[in-house]
């Protein structure tokens, strides 16, 4: 989506191709995208978004021509505001389509995934047919798949889910393939274990160590106070906003603020082996101590780590690359929570229940911390990507509506 910002030549011909190809161009188009680069959007061919925050924002793609993506994921709660009371002003809903987008593993336990957006749209005054045409038809139709998928009907493909009521859309039976592979609350079928290519193994590339240094802003000169730009996450979206804060300088380094909430943030790029580490600061991780690192970091997946000190942000990174991939939460040198994700450092290759179990024992670790974030590696995941208002990736500081790199100092002051 930052193409749109430059109408960037190899961007438009690629949405050409891919026009000449009868293929969809789906849309990442964030509160960024205003009447002019919508209708931009519109015109190269992008026909659907899932980044509505808010249900004017929903709107007015909607009236470009575009399928609304509903949004409720772990980290971006959207769909209450997106549906809620949208009948008032639109009619024929079939141009909405229920996404659960970036799930926790827990909320997948304790809420559901496409169920739980059923339940909300209902609660939000979608009528239930019309909340399961969003599940089921409106997707398959989106995509072409109409004639394959998306409805009981002969020469289509289905996986049938008989439903309990149409409420709380409890699940009674699953028949797929012709074999009835849930009922009676129990799975009746063993699952096929994933064989995970060696390519996508080992994928993390760190010729170094990283340390403390490598996470410290040293200034030089006699200045006492530091003008710095702070990215301000939000507990339940997957936007930020941008804040301009002062900070004190002693013996020529920049010091974070706790009481203010004001911690280190950066990302370490980890294909090319060079470490190289780009640095930020953040509030509304809450951390008191310690620091978090991940390498799920959307949409490059460099490890990001955010912490209190610099000992613990070096030791969770390396830690990661350690690990070959996963999350974890360190406290004075110590690892206090982890979870392998060796494939990619994307996914774990253990069963659901063992990580959820490992996700809890986490997530305990972190609140231990000082976070109240209800995701805060879900959070973390999306600082990354160019959203805005203000994030960061392996480049340095992005000001997203701007699409321009920032230095995280502003300015000195003695």
């Amino acid at each position: 989506s930052p193409y749109f910002f430059s109408s960037h030549q190899d961007f438009i011909e690629a949405c050409q191709r891919v026009k000449k190809l009868n293929l969809n161009i789906e849309g990442h188009l964030g509160p960024n995208f205003k009447e002019r680069r919508l209708d931009q959007a519109a015109y190269f061919g992008v026909s659907s978004c899932h980044e509505s925050i808010t249900q004017e924002e929903a709107l007015q793609k909607l009236s470009r021509g575009m399928t609304v993506i509903v949004r409720e994921g772990s980290a971006a709660k959207n769909l209450v505001e997106s549906l809620g009371g949208i009948k008032e002003k639109v009619k024929d809903t079939r141009k909405f389509v229920l996404g659960p987008d970036d799930l926790e593993v827990m909320d997948i336990f304790h809420r559901g995934e496409i169920d739980h957006c059923l339940r909300l749209a209902v609660d939000a005054g979608i009528h239930p047919l019309e909340a399961l045409q969003m599940a089921t038809i409106n997707s398959a139709q989106h995509f072409g798949l109409e004639d394959r998928l998306g409805s009981v009907t002969p020469g289509r493909y289905a996986d049938l889910v008989l439903l309990e009521d149409l409420e709380e859309f409890k699940v009674a039976m699953v028949i797929s393939a012709g074999e009835v592979v849930y009922a009676d609350h129990e799975i009746k079928y063993d699952p096929v274990p994933i064989q995970v290519p060696d390519f996508c193994l080992n994928s993390f590339k760190l010729n170094r160590k990283l340390s403390a240094e490598d996470f410290k802003f040293r200034v030089e000169g006699s200045a006492r106070k530091a003008q710095v730009r702070v990215i301000e996450a939000v507990d339940g979206q997957i936007t930020s906003f941008y804040r301009n804060e002062f900070l004190d300088i002693k013996h020529g380094e920049i010091k974070i603020d706790l009481e203010r909430d004001i911690l280190k943030i950066a990302v370490v790029e980890r294909y090319q082996g060079e470490g190289r580490c780009s640095k930020g600061f953040i509030r509304s991780f809450g951390l008191k101590r310690g620091a978090i690192a991940t390498s799920v970091a959307h949409d490059e997946h460099n490890i990001i780590v955010v912490g209190a000190n610099d000992q613990d942000l070096a030791f969770a990174v390396n830690e990661i690359a350690r690990l070959q991939g996963g999350l974890v939460a360190v406290d004075g040198g110590e690892v206090k929570g982890r979870v392998k994700l060796p494939v990619a450092g994307l996914m774990a290759n253990v069963s659901a229940e063992q990580l959820y179990q490992d996700v809890s024992s986490l997530h305990r670790a972190v609140k231990e911390l000082g976070s109240s974030l209800e995701s805060p590696f879900m959070t973390l995941s999306f600082i990354c990507l160019p959203v805005p208002e203000l994030k960061i990736d392996k480049n340095g500081l992005l000001d997203v509506y701007r699409n321009t790199y920032v230095d995280p100092v502003i300015d000195l002051f003695d």
